[in-house]
């Protein structure tokens, strides 16, 4: 019925189920709708029960929802500007459905920090809104630009023309012969050449 969701999905019945008489012997329970919706705090869903050949139904049902998930808060007041590291924030699980775009595990890269874009309160979970990416690289930065083949393994200094985010491939000169190439960010001042 819904679509995959990370995290734990709780359901509980907004109302009191009216008992409903069935066969003897076993009862399936079938949903019946559009598997990839996502659930919202409160949804309602479509089902019949089948007992042999003998199909009951459908019924519909309000359910109040929460999903469950691990989201970046706030372990003490984050000032504006300030980079998120290990000493302001810390993971705690909480329905997700009640945040609109929570940082959750899945979008949080430790070798890709965020900035602060508003200042935070102490126990504030942290929305995407709330932060911006930090680029690993600054223009004019002078950066390690490595090339890994397997046995061959290279390491040169370059000066970086761009800033780059994880993942950019920003143009860089070799200190060395004066050549420009193209490199991958992948850490801080570290880049890999792009072939």
């Amino acid at each position: 019925m819904f679509m995959e969701t990370r995290g734990v999905i709780e359901f509980e019945l907004t109302r009191e189920w009216t008992p409903v008489r069935v066969p003897e012997g076993p009862v399936e329970m079938e949903l019946i709708g559009d598997r990839d919706s996502r659930p919202s705090a409160y949804s309602i869903i479509k089902f019949h029960l089948t007992s042999r050949d003998l199909q009951l139904g459908p019924w519909f049902v309000q359910l109040k929802c929460r999903c469950l998930e691990d989201v970046l808060v706030s372990r003490r007041p984050i000032q504006r500007g300030e980079i998120l590291r290990e000493d302001a924030i810390q993971w705690e699980t909480r329905d997700v459905l009640s945040l609109r775009s929570p940082l959750t595990r899945e979008l949080v890269d430790p070798d890709d920090p965020f900035e602060a874009v508003r200042t935070l309160r102490e126990g504030e979970p942290i929305l995407m809104r709330d932060v911006r990416r930090q680029p690993l690289v600054q223009r004019r930065d002078i950066v390690t630009a490595i090339l890994d083949r397997g046995a061959l393994q290279i390491s040169i200094k370059a000066l970086s023309e761009e800033e780059g985010y994880k993942g950019d491939i920003i143009r860089v000169i070799n200190l060395r012969s004066n050549k420009e190439f193209h490199a991958r960010v992948i850490r801080p001042n570290l880049v890999e050449l792009a072939y």
